[in-house]
């Protein structure tokens, strides 16, 4: 029988094993920095994070805010004759008793037209209003060059006041002059004759609320107005209260009220009032109409809470261990 063909056996040396794993020492380090990194990076997943904010100061609960209505004292001014009417005062110019408002004539383009003996004094005003137009002046706004040429016509008829003078500058045009010291504005919105006692929720319904101008250099008749003069410093805004904020703002015989159409604050005697059902808080002031002479309904902030400090998120975590 043939004998049985022997297997080679491989020999592996320990000095090739060596070769496959080196096991020094950057090895070692090597794998201890990833498994590290694995380590680290499912803790990351798998833990709560921490979210940092931006605590700022300020007040610790919310001031109420509410669309207030302004009443003022405001009388129309109506045309005397029919005709073109030239109006000689600018916009919120306040403007003395019998001072000149507008001219009515026959003619559509009609300018004063003569001398006025002007003194040292009239001159140095006339610069001074000049000087300031220039350095105020936009070409975005082109139309109030009309407006300044206007006003400085009306200046010079306050300057003629004599009543042959203003004959001879004028003509035949009837003269216009005012009833009674105020601020000259051109728009009418039907609530110049609203009182208090006549207030309703109605009045506070601003998408039925209209707005007429008045500013314009056309044809009249006797009895149309031609503009509306505020006749007082003392103004008051009313705001509707709900049954919770009256019992809130009952303490309060003084208000700070914060205008947000520009950021300007004023202090005005508080009070309450119950007109027709309803309730109202009056807030009544004696100065400051200037600034928003031309505004029916205005957003108010009522500081009540004046209390400030340093507002945190609830959600904030406050201590935690590492």
């Amino acid at each position: 029988m043939p004998e049985k063909k022997k297997k080679k056996k491989r020999r592996i040396s320990v000095r090739n094993l060596s070769g496959l794993f080196s096991w020094n020492i950057g090895t070692i380090i090597f794998g201890a920095i990833f498994v590290y990194i694995i380590i680290s990076f499912f803790l990351y997943l798998t833990a709560d994070h921490i979210t940092s904010y931006t605590v700022t100061a300020g007040p610790l609960a919310q001031n109420p805010t509410f669309q207030a209505l302004v009443l003022r004292s405001e009388e129309l001014v109506q045309a005397d004759a029919d005709g073109y009417i030239h109006q000689y005062v600018r916009e919120n110019t306040k403007v003395k008793k019998d001072g000149i408002l507008y001219a009515v004539g026959d003619k559509e383009e009609e300018t004063p037209a003569g001398e006025v003996e002007l003194t040292e004094e009239m001159l140095s005003q006339l610069r001074s209003r000049m000087a300031g137009f220039s350095y105020n002046f936009s070409p975005d706004n082109f139309y109030d060059t009309y407006n300044f040429k206007y006003e400085l016509q009306g200046t010079m008829l306050q300057y003629a006041s004599d009543e042959g003078e203003l004959s001879q500058l004028l003509g035949d045009q009837t003269v216009g002059k005012a009833p009674v010291d105020g601020t000259v504005l051109y728009t009418t919105d039907s609530y110049e004759d609203l009182t208090e006692e006549d207030l309703t929720m109605d009045a506070f319904n601003q998408k039925a609320y209209e707005v007429t101008s008045l500013q314009q250099h056309s044809r009249v008749s006797a009895g149309d107005p031609v503009c509306r003069m505020i006749t007082s410093e003392k103004w008051s805004l009313y705001i509707p209260l709900t049954d919770k904020q009256t019992v809130q703002l009952a303490p309060n015989k003084s208000m700070r009220v914060k205008f947000l159409k520009d950021g300007e604050t004023q202090v005005g005697a508080f009070s309450i009032l119950t007109i027709g059902g309803q309730r109202y808080g009056r807030i009544t002031f004696s100065n400051g109409m200037f600034r928003y002479s031309n505004d029916r309904f205005l957003e108010v902030e009522l500081v009540t809470n004046t209390q400030t400090g340093l507002k945190i998120p609830v959600s904030s975590v406050v201590d935690k261990e590492f």
